[in-house]
């Protein structure tokens, strides 16, 4: 017997034999191959995998044409209990890669056109086989209108201003003009220069700063791990005008910071790095060149060229001024691993933090104490690049983005910061819409922070903006930080 599930239901295919992948005449015994359980649009090998390259729990099958060539591969591999494949139309990079989980392990990340399957297992939080789409139900709490408004007499959620959708889980984005976000042009060259995402808090004054990561030599994100450096940029006012460099907080490498506000007032950014005199985590070490108008040569690769003997960890620094000068960075406990952490914290009144990284929820008795941070718990983080914060009532929220491409967001909430419920989402799509009335539908809107002003009222989303690629060597991959208004009131 050979049974296939997909998406969690079994089925079986009976008979005096059954020819499958091209293994021959499979006999009609229980034993002779496992159950296969198949999952459209999950990652289960996203952070974890090596491009061709074989790790201790993610072994490299080889590149097939199709995910059954992958499948056949895991089953003959023998301590394969789940494969992943990367479909042909996938990044190119990985397109057609065919890689196994040696153990248990299950945390896939959702992505378009990949495949993971588990052999002769089901994971306990499989996802449901999909259904036609039904009317929600009635409210009763606020939770049920994810707790971004109020569920009425007649069971229906009345969401705040920000939000939208049955469930209030959807961003109230209203169209905005072009120029919002940071649009930076090499002062020499005039070459576009690519920035990916922006972290936004304000001073007492009401001005805003922007810290966001850049990328030198007018290069694009294809090459990130080489030429990324952590920069600083103003705005009176972000909803109408857009943001100007300021200065650097980190040279190359530093990516992908997060800025708050400390009760004491001074600014703090978290950032993932690779301090000097350590090298760019790259082979060969060095900084990307020949790139015009922010696009990159294919010369200089993007992922697959990372040095994965290189971890990535996670620094922060602080200031009483916006633009330093900086403390000196000190390094977060427990990130000086081979993914980047994606920290994104929140400071509480009395000094103390709560943060979420990749799977884990992490406390803080001291923001300013490294060695008090703590992992407490997982989550469950179904995409990428979270973004925490605390609105007026004191419920956490967090928006990650979903995928490559298509790219959309995902809200979540909770009550103490360590218990996260996902809602149903999308909290934003891949396009957005002008106030001249023209849209853009980007190749990749990832990186997504919210912008709340001094009385924690939510005013925009920011994102890191590939109108063509972030993810292809050789294509387009110029880059902005783009800046879409939410309605307010």
């Amino acid at each position: 017997m050979w049974a296939v599930a997909v998406l969690g239901v079994a089925t079986t295919t009976r008979g005096a034999g059954t020819t499958r992948l091209g293994l021959g005449k499979v006999p009609d015994d229980t034993n002779a191959l496992p159950t296969v359980s198949l999952y459209p649009n999950e990652n289960n090998v996203f952070s974890r995998a090596v491009l061709r390259n074989s790790t201790k729990e993610v072994v490299y099958l080889g590149n097939f044409p199709s995910s059954a060539g992958c499948q056949a591969a895991c089953i003959s591999q023998g301590s394969c209990k789940s494969f992943t494949y990367h479909e042909p139309n996938f990044d190119p990079v990985w397109a057609t890669g065919c890689y196994a989980s040696t153990t248990r392990f299950w945390k896939p990340v959702a992505e378009s056109s990949v495949l993971t399957g588990t052999v002769g297992w089901i994971p306990p939080n499989a996802p449901p086989t999909p259904g036609p789409p039904t009317p929600p139900p009635p409210c009763r709490t606020r939770a049920d209108c994810s707790m971004n408004g109020e569920c009425d007499s007649s069971g229906v959620c009345r969401c705040t201003a920000a939000w939208t959708g049955p469930a209030c889980d959807a961003l109230n984005l209203v169209s905005s003009p072009k120029t919002l976000g940071y649009h930076a042009v090499d002062a020499a060259s005039r070459n576009k220069t690519a920035s990916w995402g922006g972290s936004i808090v304000y001073d007492d004054d009401g001005s805003a700063h922007m810290y966001a990561a850049e990328i030198t030599g007018s290069c694009g994100m294809n090459v990130w791990l080489s030429n990324s450096r952590v920069i600083h940029a103003e705005s009176p006012d972000p909803t109408t005008t857009p943001f100007t460099f300021a200065g650097e907080v980190a040279g190359v490498f530093s990516h992908e910071p997060i800025a708050r506000r400390a009760p004491t007032g001074e600014y703090v950014v978290w950032f993932t790095a690779v301090l000097p005199p350590a090298l760019p985590p790259v082979n060969g070490g060095k900084e990307c060149t020949g790139c015009v108008d922010g696009v990159s040569p294919a010369s200089c690769g993007t992922d697959s060229n990372r040095n994965a003997s290189t971890p990535l960890p996670t620094y922060m620094v602080w200031s009483t001024e916006p633009n330093g000068p900086w403390s000196t960075p000190v390094m977060i406990p427990g990130t000086a691993v081979f993914a980047d952490s994606n920290f994104a914290p929140v400071i509480h009144a009395n000094g103390s933090l709560v943060g979420l990284m990749r799977r884990n929820v992490v406390l803080a008795d001291d923001w300013k104490d490294p060695s008090s941070y703590r992992f407490v718990a997982t989550w469950n983080d179904h995409g990428e690049d979270p973004y925490v914060w605390l609105d007026a009532d004191g419920v956490y929220h967090n928006i990650v983005h979903v995928g490559r491409a298509n790219t959309h967001g995902l809200h979540y909430w909770s009550l103490d910061g360590v218990s996260w419920t996902a809602s149903a989402g999308p909290a934003y799509n891949s396009t957005i819409a002008y106030s001249d009335g023209t849209s853009l539908a980007l190749g990749c809107r990832e990186r997504p922070h919210i912008v709340q002003d001094l009385n924690k009222k939510i005013v925009g989303l920011t994102n890191g903006a590939a109108p063509i690629t972030c993810h292809t060597a050789g294509g387009d991959d110029h880059a902005f930080t783009s800046l879409q208004i939410v309605k307010s009131d």
